[in-house]
C-alpha cells in the first residue's frame, strides 16, 4: 500500500512539473527574429507578402530585424501592441511593395529613417504610444499626412530635438580624453550590418547573387577576414 501511495504522488508531481513547464513556454516572450512566422518568410522572401503578428499573446520581444529589408514582396507587416525595443531600421526602405506598417504600442526609440520616403505604395502607418521616438518627421509630403491622420504621433516625442545623453567624465581623465570625439570610436556597422556577416545567410547569398545591387544596398563592406 506504501508503494502504492508513493507511486500516485511521484505521479502527481511529475505531472505537475510536466504541465509548469507547458506553462512557461506558453507565457514567455518570443523573439521576433525567432518567431515561425518570420522565419517561414526569411526562407521564401519572393512568397511572403504578410507578417501579422499584431498582439501576440505571449508579448512579442526583441528588435526589428535589419533582415527585413530582403522581403521585398510583402505588403503588410504588423507588430502593433507587443515589446518590441530598439530602432527602426534603415531596410524597411526597401520594402517598396509593402501598403501597411502597423508598430504602435511598442518601446521603439530613435528617428525615423528617411529610407521611409521610398515606400510611395504605404496607404497606413502606425507609430503611436512609441515614447522613445523621437526627432524630424519625414521630409515626404505623403509620409507626412500618414503619420498625421488617426492617432497620428500621440505618445511619441517625434517633431521633437531627441535627447542628448551627457558624457560620464571620469575623475581621473586628462583634459585630451574628455575633447575626444564621440564619433571618432564609431564602429561601421552602426548604420547597416557587415555584408561579410551576412553572407553566413544562405537566404542573403542567393539574394545577393540575382541581385547585387540591392544586397549592398542594405549591408556595407566592413574589410571582415580581408
Amino acid at each position: 500500500m506504501a508503494c502504492l501511495t508513493r507511486s500516485v504522488v511521484w505521479r502527481f508531481w511529475t505531472a505537475v512539473l510536466l504541465l509548469s513547464d507547458m506553462l512557461l513556454h506558453l507565457v514567455r516572450a518570443v523573439k521576433l527574429e525567432e518567431h515561425s512566422l518570420y522565419l517561414e518568410c526569411l526562407a521564401n522572401p519572393a512568397g511572403c507578402t504578410q507578417i501579422d503578428l499584431y498582439a501576440v499573446a505571449e508579448g512579442l520581444s526583441g528588435t526589428l530585424p535589419t533582415e527585413l529589408g530582403l522581403l521585398t514582396a510583402m505588403t503588410l507587416f504588423q507588430v502593433g501592441v507587443n515589446n518590441l525595443h530598439g530602432t527602426i531600421p534603415t531596410e524597411l526602405g526597401l520594402l517598396t511593395a509593402v501598403v501597411l506598417l502597423n508598430h504602435h504600442t511598442n518601446d521603439l526609440v530613435g528617428t525615423l529613417p528617411t529610407e521611409l520616403e521610398r515606400l510611395t505604395a504605404l496607404t497606413a502607418f502606425y507609430l503611436f504610444n512609441n515614447a522613445g521616438l523621437c526627432g524630424p518627421l519625414v521630409h515626404d509630403e505623403a509620409m507626412y499626412g500618414l503619420l498625421s491622420n488617426g492617432h497620428g504621433i500621440t505618445g511619441t516625442n517625434l517633431g521633437n530635438m531627441c535627447p542628448t545623453v551627457s558624457p560620464t567624465v571620469s575623475p581621473t581623465s586628462s583634459p585630451t580624453e574628455t575633447t575626444s570625439s564621440p564619433t571618432a570610436t564609431r564602429s561601421p556597422t552602426s548604420i547597416k550590418p557587415c555584408c561579410e556577416t551576412l553572407r553566413e545567410n544562405l537566404i542573403f547569398c542567393c539574394m545577393e547573387a540575382r541581385n547585387p545591387a540591392l544586397a549592398q544596398s542594405v549591408c556595407q563592406e566592413c574589410g571582415i577576414g580581408k
